[in-house]
């Protein structure tokens, strides 16, 4: 509400004659790629939940995915925990065993967001992006290392327990720290990245449609970086 009102307050009168110039005829693609963009991450959400060996039955599997991009604007989009809370009042299941589903979606999303980003920057011959990319895949590294390192995690934990609030939950924080080794490993980055790398390509896509409907051209390599560039500026960041 605060971003639409900034835009409107702003550029209204531009945004609604921008508006009225979209073609309908692109409507079906404009809306269509981003609904193949949440099939393929939900596919990706039911991989990740049998990983951790949590089965729900589909329907309620996919009502909790939804419910969770209520929380998309929140700072690196962690605010998809929200998940957890749901999985965890419904059906019982422990926080410790599904927040790390929620962890891997957005290292294994920004993951491939760094590879479409390179995609991108690859189709127009430069350089631009690699900024971003850089400070992804840093980001990447570092999170990655303290979650797959026993000592490095080890060290994190520590610190945490020295709180009270924590150190009543170290067996849960020790828990998490094993079922994100398990899903961050070789075999599920094999299947998670490439599903992560098609679906947030075909949204990113959807740039070219709009811009297509509004009767400006706009290639792929560039929908596809600035697309993955800036979502990569908003979670190495934590703003949206």
């Amino acid at each position: 509400a605060v971003y639409t009102g900034m835009v409107l307050y702003s550029d209204a009168s531009e945004v609604g004659r921008a508006v009225a110039r979209l073609n309908p005829a692109w409507l079906p693609v404009i809306l269509g790629l981003p609904l193949l963009n949440y099939f393929l991450r939900f596919l990706k959400w039911q991989y990740f939940l049998r990983r951790v060996r949590v089965i729900v039955p589909w329907r309620r599997s996919l009502s909790v995915f939804i419910a969770g991009f209520s929380m998309t604007v929140s700072p690196g989009k962690f605010g998809e925990l929200l998940k957890c809370y749901l999985l965890r009042r419904e059906d019982g299941i422990e926080v410790s065993r599904t927040s790390p589903v929620v962890v891997a979606e957005r290292i294994t999303d920004l993951i491939s967001m760094i590879v479409i980003a390179l995609i991108g920057a690859a189709f127009l011959g430069g350089r631009a992006g690699l900024l971003a990319a850089g400070a992804g895949a840093a980001f990447v590294g570092l999170v990655m290392v303290v979650l797959l390192s026993q000592r490095a995690f080890g060290c994190v934990t520590n610190i945490l327990c020295r709180f009270s609030f924590f150190a009543s939950r170290r067996e849960g924080i020790c828990d998490f720290q094993d079922h994100c080794t398990n899903l961050l490993d070789g075999r599920s980055l094999l299947v998670t990245v490439p599903l992560g790398i098609l679906s947030w390509g075909a949204e990113a896509l959807v740039l070219c449609a709009v811009a297509a409907s509004l009767g400006y051209g706009m290639g792929p390599g560039l929908a596809l970086l600035a697309h993955a560039a800036g979502t990569i500026a908003g979670a190495v960041s934590m703003i949206p």
